[in-house]
């Protein structure tokens, strides 16, 4: 049996999702997969079936997560398939999309474009009804498709806001870094209030005061148990941001964190790969001052 063949077996059970789903999106996220589908994750829903994910994403297990599982590419081949997705060309070097039925081709695809997801963040997967510049003239029903800055607008313009106070230094230095309001976003069972955003990212502003005593910093003086209460708080903070960010009806695909103590970046960094959000710690500079003396 071919490889071919055998990803059009493994991949059968997808082929309701095709009939059933006709406005469906999907969050795309991958894995750092080089010649090997291995790591592939469709994470979101197609006409009711819930894909499965992987990597440290949770999610359950679903008729035909695994279509593309026993398909092992190159990674020229890898990228024929998805730059096939991405600007219409149908298939190179012997890999060609009319070679794979669509719910196999689905699930490949998104499995071996592993290294571009993972390059260049979350996509959305959007069925292609033949509009100018999508693969009409290919058998594939699907397409990958960046959020836009319009898609960004149109979602926050109907989130719950609320203004963020500047009574003291921390909100003096949200405002600054982050802009005056606050956005409830609401996704995967949870909701959490980010500090703002930039494109398709997050923000969340984190001011150190007196780095000699703050929780963020390792080796200050706070005292444990507070230091651990506030541990406490921001796990279930990084909790929320993974839950919505990992939700298929959120536009954002990271986090960012704004700090202006570098040595809070360790403490961050921690939870960020605790919880496996995509995003990063920035040391910013700002025109608030801090109080206290500088660790050495």
């Amino acid at each position: 049996m071919s490889q071919v063949e055998r990803v059009k077996k493994s991949a059968s059970p997808l082929l309701c999702a095709r009939s059933r789903s006709r406005d469906s999106f999907l969050k795309a996220t991958a894995t750092d997969a080089v010649g090997s589908v291995a790591a592939f994750v469709v994470a979101g829903q197609v006409g009711g079936l819930v894909a499965g994910r992987v990597g440290g994403y949770v999610g359950a297990a679903a008729t035909g997560a695994a279509a593309a599982g026993a398909y092992d590419l190159t990674q020229q081949a890898a990228q024929n398939v998805t730059y096939a997705l991405t600007d219409g060309e149908a298939g190179r070097n012997g890999v060609s999309l009319d070679e794979l039925g669509n719910s196999a081709l689905f699930g490949a695809a998104l499995g071996v474009g592993g290294k571009y997801l993972a390059d260049y963040g979350n996509y959305n997967v959007r069925l292609n009804v033949g509009e100018p510049g999508t693969l009409y003239s290919n058998p594939l029903p699907f397409r990958l498709e960046a959020p836009s800055s319009v898609d960004v607008e149109s979602y926050v313009a109907g989130l719950a806001t609320k203004t963020t106070p500047t009574s003291t230094n921390a909100g003096l230095f949200e405002v600054e870094q982050t802009g005056p309001l606050n956005y409830r976003v609401v996704g995967g069972g949870t909701a959490i209030d980010a500090d703002g955003y930039r494109g398709t990212s997050l923000l969340d502003a984190k001011y150190v005061g007196d780095p000699s005593v703050s929780p963020y910093v390792d080796g200050s003086k706070v005292p444990l148990f507070l230091r651990d209460k506030i541990l406490q708080q921001q796990q279930y903070e990084f909790q929320r941001y993974q839950a919505v960010i990992n939700d298929p009806s959120v536009p954002f695909n990271s986090l960012n964190v704004l700090t202006n103590e570098p040595k809070a970046v360790p403490y961050f960094q921690r939870l960020f790969d605790q919880y496996k959000v995509p995003g990063q710690v920035q040391v910013v500079p700002t025109n608030i001052p801090q109080v206290g003396p500088k660790l050495p």
